[in-house]
């Protein structure tokens, strides 16, 4: 394996399992890892083993290209990432504040007058029954509450996830230094 111009040979899937097996021992060299992962990309056989191995290596690959990236470039990187996650976070703030000024208008109206008119349609016809009519719109008022609600905890979710990745991009930026 150590020649890679000599295409010619081909080694067997139970021997390129043992290689595997090996490299996930750490009981291989660098340059046979390398030859390894070259073969492994040139080659059609495919178990859960070699396949797993291929994905580690690959995903080994983009990480050390992201670690020899200049610092400036991975500066902008993150800064353009946490551009786009403020403005997802702006932009669900924003409905929140739009849905909780219309729910507080709405009851504060409602508390204050007493002959308010409710003009409420289901499937194009008018609903004229006034009982009936408030109970669609707060039907309708308590699913945007929970649809709120339901944002919030996905932004909460997101939020930590964001969390724990900026943990792990720290942890591997402070291990690449050693």
């Amino acid at each position: 394996m150590n020649d890679r111009s000599n295409n010619t040979a081909t080694l067997s899937v139970k021997e390129l399992e043992e290689l595997c097996r090996l490299y996930l021992d750490c009981r291989l060299t660098r340059l046979q890892e390398r030859e390894l992962h070259y073969v492994l990309l040139h080659t059609e056989a495919s178990t859960e083993l070699i396949d797993e191995v291929r994905g580690m290596m690959d995903f080994a690959l983009r990480l050390s290209e992201v670690a020899e990236k200049p610092a400036a470039a991975s500066v902008a990187v993150r800064t353009r990432w946490w551009q786009r996650w403020s403005v997802a976070n702006i932009a669900v703030s924003l409905l929140v504040l739009v849905a909780s000024a219309a729910t507080l208008t709405y009851f504060s109206a409602s508390d204050s007058q007493t002959d308010i008119t409710y003009l409420v349609y289901v499937d194009g016809a008018k609903v004229d029954d006034r009982a009936e009519a408030e109970a669609i719109i707060r039907a309708d008022i308590d699913k945007a509450n929970e649809m709120l609600a339901r944002a919030a905890e996905v932004q909460e979710a997101q939020q930590l996830r964001m969390d724990e990745m900026q943990r792990f991009y720290d942890k591997y930026q402070k291990y690449m230094q050693y």
